[in-house]
This record gives C-alpha cells, sequence and structure tokens, in this order.
C-alpha cells in the first residue's frame, strides 16, 4: 500500500506561500485537497510521468500505448480519503510499490519468472496452455512454446531468472500543481472562506 498524506504540519510549505499559519485544516479544505491530490496523481499517470517522463516499458515501446496503463489496474486503484485534519490519496494495489521504488523481482517459490509475450498469454499462467514445450537458446532465455496444428511453433512465455523494473514515481504530486493547484486553494480558503 501506498500512502500520500497532506496533514497541518505537512503543508507547512504551502501556508508560508500563503504568508499565513495553517495549523488547522477545515472539512471543505481537506476534501478539495484531496481530490486535488487524486487528480495530479491520475494526470501522472495520463502524462506517462511528471515533471520527468517515466522510462517507457517495454509493452509501450511495442504497443504505443502509455507505461503503467495496461489494464488500468493501478491506475483505477488510486482512492482519495479527506476526513478530519488529513487529505489522503493511496492505493492498496500490490504491484504500487515495485513502480513507485522500482527494483527487482525474483522468483519465490519457482525456479524462474514466466514473462508472457504473446498477447493472449498476458494474465495466465503457462499451465493453462496445451500442448507446450520448452525451447532452450544458447545464450538466450528460454521459451515456453506451444505446437500449432499446420504451423509453427509459438512463443508464449519468456523464463528469467529476475527482471528489474526501474522507478516510476506517481504517488507525488508534482510542484507545478502544488504551485497552479493547491496554494491557490489555500489561499482562496484563507482569504474568502471558500475551497
Amino acid at each position: 500500500m501506498l500512502i500520500l498524506t497532506l496533514r497541518p504540519g505537512s503543508v507547512s510549505r504551502l501556508a508560508e506561500e500563503t504568508a499565513s499559519p495553517l495549523d488547522v485544516m477545515p472539512g471543505p479544505l481537506v476534501t478539495a485537497l484531496a481530490a486535488d491530490l487524486e487528480r495530479s496523481v491520475l494526470r501522472n499517470f495520463r502524462s506517462g510521468g511528471r515533471p520527468i517522463p517515466w522510462p517507457l516499458s517495454r509493452r509501450a515501446q511495442e504497443t504505443g500505448k502509455k507505461t503503467l496503463i495496461d489494464q488500468g489496474l493501478l491506475y483505477n486503484s488510486i482512492r482519495r480519503h479527506g476526513k478530519g485534519y488529513e487529505a489522503v490519496v493511496f492505493t492498496q494495489d500490490k504491484r504500487a510499490f515495485i513502480h513507485e521504488y522500482g527494483g527487482t523481482i525474483v522468483p519465490r517459490t519457482a525456479k524462474a519468472l514466466t514473462i508472457p509475450i504473446a498477447a493472449e498469454a498476458r494474465g495466465r499462467r503457462a499451465r493453462s496452455f496445451a500442448d507446450t514445450f520448452l525451447l532452450k537458446r544458447d545464450g538466450k532465455a528460454p521459451l515456453i512454446m506451444q505446437r500449432v496444428e499446420g504451423g509453427d511453433p509459438k512463443p508464449l512465455f519468456v523464463l528469467l531468472k529476475s527482471v528489474t523494473l526501474p522507478a516510476r514515481p506517481f504517488i507525488e504530486p508534482p510542484e507545478q500543481d502544488i504551485q497552479q493547484t493547491m496554494v491557490p486553494r489555500i489561499r482562496r480558503w484563507m482569504d474568502e472562506g471558500a475551497v
């Protein structure tokens, strides 16, 4: 689970920029800031990383789709919560941490990771395919192939000892969102009492 929380103490920089202390954030302001945080995180996904673009995934390079937005599972898992004195944006998706900070994935119980390389293999296990065999290759990762009647065998999965993913930070709002959305919202609240 990844969580980003704005509390009165953590928005002291925002308060400094509004030239007024912000010791307590009232409910309507907290709710509006939580919505601002959520919009900012979702915009990070849609733009492919902000302010620094993320490294493109192999799938994005091959298909032209956006990185981290394939089936939309991580994107659609982003939630907001504004209650009391905290504006929170979070996800409970188990893949969030590795995408946010990067790292190396290794198999826990198997000898290798099975990485789908065919469209029909995405989201499925190798054992769910009939008539498969292992193709060992000199100096290259082995492949799980499927026999095709009347045609050449089709590669379904590549077997790897580990996969290293680069960091693709998405949970922090970029400085531009803070300056263009959140600071003006806090100023309006302090000047007019409206969000």
